[in-house]
């Protein structure tokens, strides 16, 4: 910054803005480049929303270029700091360009080894430690989300949440959203309920990382970023959702989000495109995906019918014979004759007296 005045530009001044939350424990003032024309100033004022403060600064920074901290008796909480100049290095009668290369700004997280992780474990605690870490992290850009990324588990509830408000200032989705992926199976239910409503605020530019949950998070993690997947972008869904299906010894719950998902990213599909999903499907899934797909299966009846018999054939357990029963009626009022002979059969009298009645 150079002031464009004659004389020694006393008067003229350059703000910066700064997080009134942090507050700011010293300034480096950088007057000149290492290299280039320009006067130093040789006293100034630093302006804040309550107060003023003379600095002098003791040798001409033109000639040997140095830089100059200034330490503040007490820390400044301001969201505004003016430097303005005073007097300049110059003599008496010339028209010198007095300028300013670069002001730095120091909290009490800016110490020598501080790193975005360590400001993101003092997310956790509250209080007004938390708070600044918060204003810091949301100015760190993608290296910052990274950080919250990592420390995520090791924070408590408050850090937590904080946490992904933090994220979310401090990148688009493209950087924010494996924070938000991460909570989404938290065991905290106001966590995973906030980092679901950000992935759906992000909308397809999550989809990259929810895709990727579905292989590499755990069984929990996968059915909820499922969930979200299948709102942001239903088209992208059903090939992972049905991958994810036939993953070994899942638990009811996470079987029920997993189908309830591929269901309703399926409303967005047409017949023959469920078709062809379910045709390429894992063996074990095909049960799965012909439940989630109540109300659509006359649209492909006859793969779902050969799906539906190689199930009961395969695995004739009462739980299989009782989960069956709902896709058997919708293909037998379809007119499909092996589902109605069956789904007959079983209602006139299975060897389980709940199955017939429950047909």
């Amino acid at each position: 910054w150079h002031e464009a005045r004659s004389g020694a530009g006393t008067g003229d001044f350059v703000v910066l803005r700064a997080p009134s939350r942090v507050p700011i424990r010293r300034l480096t003032l950088v007057p000149l480049p290492p290299k280039g024309p320009g006067a130093a100033p040789k006293s100034i004022y630093l302006v804040t929303n309550e107060t003023v403060l003379a600095v002098e600064l003791p040798e001409d920074a033109a000639k040997t270029r140095a830089s100059f901290d200034v330490v503040f008796p007490a820390p400044l909480r301001t969201s505004c700091l003016a430097v303005t100049l005073d007097q300049a290095y110059a003599p008496a009668g010339s028209k010198p360009e007095v300028s300013i290369a670069e002001v730095v700004a120091y909290s009490d997280l800016d110490t020598e080894g501080a790193t975005h992780e360590a400001a993101a474990r003092k997310l956790s605690g509250g209080g007004e430690s938390a708070e600044v870490a918060a204003e810091v992290l949301k100015r760190g850009g993608p290296k910052a989300a990274a950080a919250i990324a990592t420390v995520l588990p090791t924070l408590d509830g408050r850090g937590r949440m904080l946490a992904l408000e933090v994220a979310s200032a401090a990148g688009g989705c493209d950087v924010s959203s494996e924070v938000f992926v991460r909570a989404l199976a938290d065991e905290d239910k106001d966590v995973s309920a906030r980092a679901e409503k950000m992935l759906l605020g992000c909308g397809p530019a999550a989809a990259p990382r929810l895709l990727t949950a579905l292989t590499s998070e755990g069984p929990m993690g996968k059915a909820r970023a499922a969930g979200v997947l299948s709102l942001v972008a239903p088209s992208r869904a059903l090939r992972p959702i049905a991958a994810a299906l036939a993953t070994p010894k899942l638990e009811a719950p996470v079987r029920s989000l997993l189908r309830t998902a591929f269901g309703r990213a399926a409303k967005h599909a047409t017949g023959d495109a469920l078709g062809d999903v379910v045709a390429e499907a894992p063996r074990e899934a095909r049960p799965e995906l012909i439940r989630a797909l109540h109300g659509r299966l006359v649209e492909i009846r006859e793969r779902a019918s050969l799906i539906v018999n190689e199930w009961l054939e395969k695995d004739p357990s009462f739980a299989a014979r009782y989960l069956a029963l709902e896709p058997l009626a919708e293909l037998a009022q379809a007119g499909d004759a092996a589902a109605t002979t069956r789904f007959v059969a079983m209602l006139g009298g299975d060897r389980d007296w709940s199955v017939s009645a429950r047909a």
